[in-house]
């Protein structure tokens, strides 16, 4: 077969380096690149994080809100949050386990998402995603999607082994490192295992190793013992309490306790979806 003459690429931590690979494929069409897409995730030379796919897949997403809004219209906000669970935020969140979601970033997708699924005006950003959620395992927040797919990605080479073990050590040691008492520490944020290490501090985890982290609310989870599973659905929990504290924050009478809880949302979802009696 034939390889295609505009999507081979080569891509190495020095650029020396690339041309040196380069120059040794004779008769291919290739190009050096310090980022790229492949099958849709955002990859890089790994000297610095691409932000360019999310940037692109957020505007786009932007170019629909008139869309969902009149779908809205039409067919009423239970059906239009249906389809921007399953297809508007999923296009939108694809692929960012490599690089992670800064913090910028995710305020802008989360504030894109509650706009797409409002007939307009503004409110309280997380009771607005948690209404489009629909129930308690729905994920219309991108929130959820950024912090899974990093946090879970690295769950699952720990559990299948993806690398030896000493490398994935040493991959999250110097991410430790380099994120450590930095007051933004997305923009050291490069690969892999240092989105895991920011995302999971993000939710107020603590990242003991390459293979054992303990929740906020002090859950001790091991990689090599506890599957990507577990680890996703303490994920979901961690990004439920995530959410509430920051409503909470503005809105003081729901605190209960530590914080977290927020308010009982089930009655809510049960009116939304048409199933109270």
């Amino acid at each position: 077969m034939d390889f295609s003459p505009t999507k081979n690429m080569v891509l190495a931590l020095y650029r020396a380096l690339a041309y040196q690979i380069y120059c040794r494929l004779h008769g291919l069409s290739l190009r050096v690149v310090d980022n790229a897409k492949s099958l849709g995730s955002a990859i890089s030379s790994g000297r610095y994080r691409n932000a360019a796919i999310m940037a692109k897949r957020l505007t786009a997403f932007k170019a629909r809100k008139s869309q969902f809004q009149k779908l809205r219209r039409m067919v009423g906000a239970r059906r239009t949050a249906t389809v921007l669970r399953t297809g508007g935020t999923a296009a939108l969140v694809y692929g960012q386990g490599n690089t992670g979601v800064s913090c910028s970033m995710l305020q802008s997708q989360r504030a894109a998402v509650a706009a797409a699924s409002v007939p307009g005006g503004s409110g309280e950003l997380g009771l607005t995603l948690i209404v489009a959620d629909g129930s308690m395992s729905g994920k219309a927040d991108p929130a959820f999607a950024a912090h899974e797919a990093p946090i879970v990605k690295w769950a699952e080479a720990v559990w299948e082994g993806w690398l030896p073990r000493p490398a994935l050590s040493k991959l999250v040691d110097v991410a430790v490192i380099d994120l450590a008492n930095r007051r933004s520490p997305w923009g050291m944020v490069k690969g892999p295992a240092s989105a895991f290490v920011a995302s999971a501090w993000r939710l107020g985890w603590v990242v003991h190793s390459s293979t054992a982290v303990s929740t906020d609310l002090g859950h001790c989870i091991d990689f090599t013992r506890d599957s990507p599973a577990m680890t996703q659905r303490y994920v979901q929990q961690s990004v439920w309490r995530w959410r509430w504290r920051r409503v909470e924050a503005r809105h003081r009478h729901l605190v209960q306790d530590a914080g977290g809880h927020g308010a009982f949302i089930q009655p809510v979802f049960k009116l939304l979806s048409g199933r109270m009696a």
